[in-house]
């Protein structure tokens, strides 16, 4: 079933999808650089703030998390970008312990929440010391920011991506993060999950932000499933599949939708989990999926689903 989900006027046409991202690549740094700290305001889009969550999930340790943010923090120093990770001003709300005979102490699923009104502002308990605001800016840059001068602190939480035109109504718009949004040297870059030099092996992420937009959008797809499959001639019992890093997101606009998936052996439900549960183990996925009239989750026909042209796309089975 072929579909188009409603694309936000303001961010089609006068902001061109790849223009943008050159501008993020070679003029970044630069456009900031040319005011002096206290002068330089950042020129955010004059539009409705339309995200109601971001859900961020990740398997590494959470207490590495941190660190690695805090060591970016501490030798990034102060200037006039004045932009951190925003991994320092929250805590997961719900973590899953490995149950991997193998793990070792803190591997596992952790994830974050962060929740908004419609204002824009954070909903979500955070550490930082004044009250944040969703913004995106002229580089289409999703931010959490108190204000509108650089000197202020800004916490990137990734790229509004706008797709790649008509070829991509069925998995845009997004938000992406460096390995999954188009840059120039896509074609080669063996880490950028949609290109043609990215191969699908065990340990790597093969869901990204298009997988989780287009099953966000679909009206035919009843929940959203994170899992990194592998093709099927890697892994043809299905045995080796998990949640790597992804970053998710609805809209004030978009249906409440149940975002799942498998880590090693088991189930989890993350997020807006039906009937009103909580987040935690699936114990039976087909008992779940029937419980609640859906069919259970298949692994999709391509890995990653949506790659670049000319490649074609895969789909996700009914």
């Amino acid at each position: 079933m072929k579909f188009t989900p409603t694309l936000t006027a303001p961010l089609v046409g006068k902001y061109k999808p790849m223009a943008l991202l050159a501008a993020c690549i070679g003029l970044m740094a630069g456009c900031a650089q040319t005011a002096t700290a206290g002068e330089y305001r950042i020129e955010w889009l004059a539009r409705p703030w339309e995200l109601r969550y971001v859900l961020y999930v990740t398997d590494d340790p959470w207490d590495i998390v941190v660190k690695s943010a805090q060591n970016a923090k501490d030798k990034a120093g102060s200037g006039v970008l004045n932009r951190y990770w925003w991994e320092l001003l929250f805590k997961p709300q719900v973590f899953f312990p490995s149950r991997d005979k193998w793990a070792q102490p803190g591997d596992g699923l952790s994830a974050v929440l962060i929740e908004f009104d419609e204002d824009g502002k954070v909903k979500t308990p955070h550490s930082f010391e004044a009250p944040l605001y969703g913004k995106i800016d002229r580089l289409m840059r999703v931010e959490l920011s108190q204000g509108d001068y650089a000197t202020q602190p800004r916490y990137s939480l990734g790229y509004w991506f706008m797709g790649l035109g008509d070829i991509s109504t069925h998995w845009a718009p997004g938000l992406c993060g460096a390995k999954t949004i188009p840059g120039p040297f896509a074609k080669t870059d063996d880490l950028y999950l949609y290109g043609p030099a990215f191969k699908p092996t065990p340990g790597y992420m093969t869901f990204g932000c298009r997988e989780w937009a287009y099953q966000l959008q679909h009206p035919d797809r009843p929940y959203i499933d994170i899992t990194s499959y592998l093709r099927k001639k890697d892994d043809p019992d299905g045995s080796g599949t998990y949640i790597r890093e992804i970053f998710g997101w609805s809209r004030f606009s978009d249906p409440a939708k149940p975002v799942i998936g498998k880590h090693e052996a088991d189930w989890y439900c993350f997020h807006e989990c039906p009937g009103g549960d909580k987040p935690g183990l699936i114990p039976d996925i087909k008992a779940w999926a029937k419980k609640n009239g859906w069919n259970e989750p298949k692994r999709p026909t391509r890995i990653p689903v949506f790659p670049d042209p000319p490649e074609k796309s895969g789909t996700y089975p009914q």
